[in-house]
Formats: structure tokens, C-alpha cells, sequence
């Protein structure tokens, strides 16, 4: 298999088919952000939410994208609203935004070229735990996360390990 699409191949087993399935619904159609927004909805309530401490450090890399829920005075804060803003955006420094894991995990691959992919454990039938593998595109630098028993912990795990390669490559310039 091709070195380019040996990634395309992992991104798409890791975040399901590419978005153009999408382009065939009818809301997404007539209003895209709507239909984005309807999807965040529906995920709203099962995505875990990145703890205050890394949602600091995503900020400090520059994360700035929409989200549902923030940190405010380091309290979680959800606003009860079906809109989502870029609470980072808003030059107030108590607030920070809220965002989950997979939005982290996605920000990562999109502007920051990290691949952050979780995988499990199986030796003779036996399931082990699970880790995460955090791909640098760039050089191809590798990493693995430390192993945990839920993939949620192993995905925050990753992330952390990915976030702070990116903090120690910003303070060596």
C-alpha cells in the first residue's frame, strides 16, 4: 500500500467514512450549518469534555474553534443554547472554551498535522488495554500514550502526549 494512502486508509477506519456521504442529505443541502450544528447536537450529550487543565494548553496552541460549553472561572459552564460560539475568541481571560476530546483529536489532524489514533490491546484472543498512537505528519515522529482500560482515557491520553510535544516545539523557537 502507498505511503499517502496507507494515512487515508487509518484516518478513514479511525473517523468513519469521508464526509462526502453528508452532501446527499437534504438539510445539508439547503442549510450546511444548520445540518453541522443539528450533528453537534445529537453528540452534544455523549462526548466526553476536555478536563480545564488541557483546555487551557489547546487554547495556548491555538484552538479556536466553536463549541457548546466553556470554562468559566475554571467551572464548566453550558449555556443551554443550541448555537455554539468560539468562547476562546472573546478576549475575556476568565473564559475558555469547553471542547470535546474528538474536537481536539480532529483540530489536531486538520491544522496541526498530529494524527491521534487509539487502538486496543489483543494478544492470543485476550483484549488488553487500550493506548493511543500519536502520528506527527510532518517528520513521521511516533509516540504511544500509556495503557488505560477505556478508550475515552486513552484518546485524553494521546492528546495530552500530542499537546505537549506541540508546547515543547513552540518554546524551542
Amino acid at each position: 500500500m502507498q505511503h499517502a494512502n496507507y494515512y487515508k486508509y487509518i484516518r478513514e477506519l479511525y473517523t468513519g467514512p469521508s464526509t462526502e456521504i453528508w452532501k446527499f442529505s437534504t438539510i445539508e443541502r439547503t442549510c450546511p450549518i444548520l445540518d453541522k450544528q443539528m450533528r453537534r447536537m445529537k453528540m452534544k450529550s455523549i462526548l466526553p469534555i476536555a478536563d480545564f487543565d488541557l483546555a487551557k494548553k489547546v487554547k495556548e496552541i491555538g484552538f479556536h474553534e466553536p463549541v457548546f460549553a466553556k470554562y468559566q472561572n475554571g467551572i464548566l459552564c453550558d449555556d443551554g443554547c443550541s448555537a455554539f460560539e468560539d468562547y476562546n475568541g472573546l478576549k475575556k481571560p476568565d473564559v475558555i472554551s469547553a471542547p470535546s476530546l474528538q474536537e481536539i483529536q480532529v483540530w489536531l489532524s486538520k491544522m496541526k498535522r498530529m494524527d491521534v489514533l487509539v487502538y486496543r490491546d489483543i494478544f492470543f484472543g485476550e483484549v488488553g488495554s487500550y493506548y493511543a498512537v500519536i502520528i506527527r505528519r510532518k517528520d513521521g515522529l511516533t509516540r504511544e500514550s500509556k495503557r488505560v482500560v477505556s478508550s475515552n482515557l486513552a484518546l485524553k491520553a494521546g492528546i495530552r502526549t500530542a499537546v505537549t510535544l506541540l508546547c515543547k516545539k513552540g518554546k524551542r523557537k
